[in-house]
């Protein structure tokens, strides 16, 4: 439900593991792709980014936060 690492490790890798390794499991139950929003100017947008997930536009959520939504493209390429 969510990614979080403590502020004193970051930068070492373990968000991006705990991303791949989710990836890697919804591949392995058959998703096609996984979702996921964030806060549209926290740390967390520019982190999806970097992994290579792809903005579909911004939301607002009922407290006035504007969120950034995302997809990741998880399906194992078909052959044919």
């Amino acid at each position: 439900m969510h990614v979080a690492v403590d502020d004193a490790e970051r930068g070492q890798g373990i968000g991006r593991a705990l991303c791949q390794e989710f990836v890697h499991r919804a591949r392995a139950a058959g998703c096609d792709d996984i979702r996921l929003s964030t806060v549209a100017d926290g740390p967390a947008a520019d982190f999806y980014d970097r992994l290579g997930w792809q903005r579909m536009g911004s939301t607002g959520h009922p407290d006035g936060v504007e969120l950034v939504c995302y997809r990741y493209p998880v399906a194992a390429p078909r052959n044919g």
